[in-house]
């Protein structure tokens, strides 16, 4: 999930694709290999403004730009700053073994499900156990992490096209909207009102 004034790393040879609920304005940089400190795997980072505001410049002037001159000094600026990105908590890794795909697909289908984790492991044919193992073990995290996850990522969707508060809360299966809203906070910093209020500023 990629909010406004967020980033993806990805790494060279990753398979990947892009979509998106409504328009959006993407700014794409391409770094070789150590020009830049980078992460050694995909993830979602912080864009601050100085950033921002450098890539909609370079944009402007494309790859081929002077060796030497104006261009590569703002690149290198540009470079310099992606040193000081911070990493943001808005990327639910995904499994490969078919059995807890399935699983997960349930789960995605309708994040409001409060089936235990044996139950979903039944309907997806194995144990609970195997289940336990297999999503720390393709994921890094619980079953009980990649739930809350998953739905805090389904919320800010939802939030993100102007869905209540409350609506949004039910819909991931949050029958409280003060533990929504407390759960949201703890993972982003801010409240759902004010974290959007602040990304539209």
């Amino acid at each position: 999930m990629v909010p406004p004034q967020r980033a993806v790393w990805i790494l060279p040879g990753e398979l990947h694709k892009v979509s998106a609920n409504k328009g959006f304005w993407l700014k794409t940089l391409y770094a070789e290999p150590g020009a830049a400190p980078i992460p050694g795997k995909c993830c979602v980072v912080s864009v601050e403004h100085l950033l921002d505001t450098l890539l909609i410049e370079a944009s402007t002037f494309g790859s081929n730009y002077p060796i030497e001159g104006a261009e590569q000094r703002l690149v290198q600026v540009l470079l310099d700053r992606l040193a000081t990105l911070e990493t943001t908590p808005t990327y639910l890794p995904m499994p490969l073994d078919s059995r807890l795909m399935k699983l997960t697909g349930l789960m995605e289908q309708n994040p409001a499900d409060a089936r235990t984790l044996t139950e979903l492991a039944s309907a997806s044919g194995m144990t609970a156990r195997t289940a336990a193992r297999l999503f720390v073990k393709e994921t890094g995290l619980t079953f009980g992490q990649w739930r809350q996850q998953l739905r805090l990522l389904k919320a800010m969707q939802s939030l993100g096209l102007g869905i209540s508060v409350t609506t949004v809360a039910g819909d991931v299966g949050y029958e409280d909207v003060s533990a929504f809203i407390a759960v949201f906070k703890q993972a982003f910093g801010d409240t759902p009102a004010h974290y959007f209020r602040s990304i539209q500023a």
